[in-house]
């Protein structure tokens, strides 16, 4: 009795510092989102929300202080543009190219003359040499003289075309570019020259001095770029200034251009003198405020509603992430200029994930919660909160079954649509208007309708990751061609045969009580895997007069029987089973005891004392409505089979008996029947039992 005592009091301990430290978790947990989560907003907000071309919401915005009016982006970009357009690149002249140009002349033209003496039928004299390599040269100085500049070299489009500034040492000449040879008019120019002179044998200089048109007027990269930078530095980024009192706009009007820029002045400003560490601590410690208060009430309201979510620390830290990862996309999409990028994000992905791993009132809270927050991230941006809202809220209420893809499409669809919907009215009360639609935010709308498919592979993946087990995993463990099955239908067939029968008994109660009717119809399947191991010492697979059980005694049969459990824990393991699914092979019997083998004992040792604990299966006892429906129905459906000649009286006393034998024994004492589920899983069970052995009930 003593030792009986300190296990209890062992147990109790093990028991606080469990809950003790899943308390702690969770807090540290909570703690740690909202100081991550904090950090994500922005530190110096605006306070007024404001979009062009939509009316202003609040009252008569009078300036508070004098601010200067920035340019708009467009302004910006016209005086730039212009600048560019305007700006005079600067050239300098290659002095040294013409005396090189000369000095090659010479030389080339001295070998070309005595080939073309020798080669010509009219040979030709010293005196004609002399004379035709004066008139290359003279060609030469004029063309470098004037200077030749070729115009595609000009290094920007917008430059203007027409004129240069010629550097000459410390001196700036403006000059026309027409004042200048190009390769074209250089040419042009050489022909006019012989043939305004008959003397000049063009057969001899043409092609020689063809080769040396080269520019001597090069553009000056340097001082042109400097010069240039210098001008577009100078742009001022303010026209205007706004002063101390002046209506910058008036409550309903639409804003335009120019009281945009105003209040984007006006924003500016206010950040400006925000910015400091004192300001931003402040600021942090408002959002940490603000965010513990939504985070409270999350978790109490999951406390309240789904308890069994509140315990799961697994389902908490999901949420946690799927929160912040959510907030990560919207503080980076405001980054982008590109326009309705917002819209693009998947936000309907929330409900349909979160639904899928735990339950509709979760999903709606989480993803109403992530779009509160929003709120501090998306300036100006009420629509976009609306839309969203009412897409999530339609991805969470359209009834769909992850295993088929003619819904997850059809789901798709279904969401694009009401984007498009509540896009034309939220447009439509606004404006009044139906000519000036943006017909171009339908594909961020289609984007992020499509994007909602990821969310299906996610699902696999998320499932290893927290464990978590969805409609889709179950589904194809509910194949009875699944090898674990197999095994069992090949070593143990009345055992599997069992299941089959306990299975279909607990998806019909489930279904009756609202609990999940594909997990506990799955966790049946699975739950008697054990088997396998021994099936002949397990009566079902029994048929043959023999019993083994004789040749053992109790002790080793009881230890048979029990080890199960435990072997079947071990192959589902090996298996890679879900834990979900291994706990029902753990709870299935809880810590019931052994009843025929227990007495059994006592009757071979009356008078020893018995540790009850040899007898009992290890546990632990059912957690959840679907284990407890698998505990109900294995014994119930294993009893029936006992009735020789069962009639309604029979079954009602059958069901009644084993289900008062498992609250005695304190076996649903952790999961959440209440009185009005056991009444509906008695009446239930009493119903299909007599649809089984076909007792009709007389009227």
């Amino acid at each position: 009795m003593l030792f009986m005592e300190k296990l209890k009091t062992t147990e109790k301990l093990i028991n606080y510092i469990v809950n003790r430290y899943q308390r702690f978790y969770r807090i540290i947990v909570v703690l740690l989102a909202i100081s991550i989560i904090a950090a994500i907003f922005p530190r110096n907000n605006f306070k007024y929300d404001f979009v062009e071309g939509k009316p202003w919401q609040y009252e008569d915005l009078i300036a508070p202080y004098a601010f200067p009016i920035v340019k708009s982006k467009d302004q910006l970009s016209n005086e730039r543009n212009k600048i560019l357009k305007n700006f005079i690149p600067y050239y300098t002249k290659d002095s040294e190219l013409l005396s090189d140009k000369k000095s090659n002349f010479i030389i080339s033209f001295s070998i070309l003359f005595n080939e073309f003496s020798r080669d010509s039928i009219q040979s030709l004299r010293a005196k004609d040499s002399i004379k035709q390599q004066n008139t290359g040269l003279q060609v030469l100085d004029l063309w470098f003289e004037k200077g030749i500049i070729e115009p595609k070299n000009f290094p920007h489009d917008t430059f203007d075309q027409e004129k240069v500034n010629l550097l000459d040492g410390n001196e700036i000449e403006i000059r026309p570019v027409n004042d200048f040879f190009n390769s074209l008019t250089a040419f042009n120019h050489l022909l006019q020259e012989f043939n305004s002179d008959p003397s000049i044998n063009d057969e001899l200089l043409m092609p020689l001095l063809k080769q040396y048109i080269e520019s001597d007027i090069v553009f000056d990269s340097t001082t042109s770029f400097k010069l240039l930078n210098v001008e577009l530095d100078n742009i001022l980024p303010f026209r205007d200034k706004v002063q101390v009192g002046e209506r910058i706009i008036g409550n309903g009007q639409v804003i335009d251009q120019e009281a945009y820029q105003k209040l984007v002045s006006l924003e500016n400003t206010y950040k400006d003198q925000r910015q400091g560490y004192y300001s931003e601590t402040l600021t942090y410690v408002g959002y940490f405020i603000i965010c513990s208060l939504l985070f409270g009430l999350f978790l109490y309201f999951t406390y309240l509603l789904s308890p069994k979510v509140f315990r799961n620390l697994r389902h908490l830290t999901f949420v946690l992430i799927i929160i912040g990862f959510f907030l990560f996309l919207v503080r980076s999409a405001n980054n982008f200029e590109a326009a309705n990028i917002l819209y693009a994000i998947p936000f309907c992905i929330i409900p349909i994930i979160i639904r899928t791993f735990i339950n509709d009132l979760v999903a709606f809270f989480v993803f109403t919660l992530i779009l509160l927050l929003c709120t501090f991230l998306v300036s100006g941006q009420s629509e976009f909160l609306i839309l969203e809202f009412i897409a999530c809220t339609t991805a969470l209420l359209t009834n769909i079954k992850t295993a088929k893809w003619s819904q997850i499409f059809s789901t798709v669809g279904i969401i694009f649509l009401t984007y498009c919907l509540t896009y034309l009215g939220l447009h439509l009360l606004v404006s009044g208007e139906i000519t000036d639609i943006n017909y171009q935010i339908s594909g961020p709308f289609f984007l992020s309708s499509l994007l909602t498919l990821v969310a299906y592979p996610l699902i696999p993946m998320l499932e290893r990751v927290f464990g978590f087990v969805s409609n889709l995993s179950l589904s194809e463990l509910n194949d009875v061609n699944h090898p674990l099955l197999e095994n069992l239908s090949n070593k143990a067939p009345g055992s599997f045969w069992h299941s089959i029968q306990v299975s279909s008994l607990a998806e019909k109660v489930a279904v009756e009580i609202g609990a999940n009717e594909m997990l506990a119809k799955v966790g049946a399947l699975y739950h008697d895997v054990g088997k396998a191991e021994n099936p002949i010492y397990f009566i079902e697979n029994q048929n043959i007069e023999i019993n083994p059980h004789d040749d053992l005694d109790s002790l080793e049969s009881v230890q048979i029987i029990l080890g199960h459990v435990t072997k079947g824990v071990e192959i589902a393991k090996k298996h890679r089973l879900p834990g979900i699914i291994v706990d029902f092979i753990r709870t299935h019997h809880g810590t019931t005891r052994v009843e025929y083998f227990y007495r059994k004992y006592c009757e071979q040792f009356p008078d020893e004392n018995i540790d009850e604990k040899l007898f009992r299966y290890p546990g632990p006892t059912p957690y959840s409505k679907e284990t407890a429906i698998v505990m109900l129905a294995d014994s119930i459906e294993a009893a029936s089979m006992s009735l020789k000649n069962p009639d309604k009286e029979q079954i009602d006393k059958l069901v009644e008996s084993i289900i008062q034998d498992k609250i005695k024994n304190d076996q649903f004492e952790n999961c959440d029947l209440s009185f009005k589920d056991i009444k509906i899983i008695s009446k239930t069970f009493k119903k299909l039992l007599k649809s089984k052995f076909h007792i009709r009930i007389s009227y």
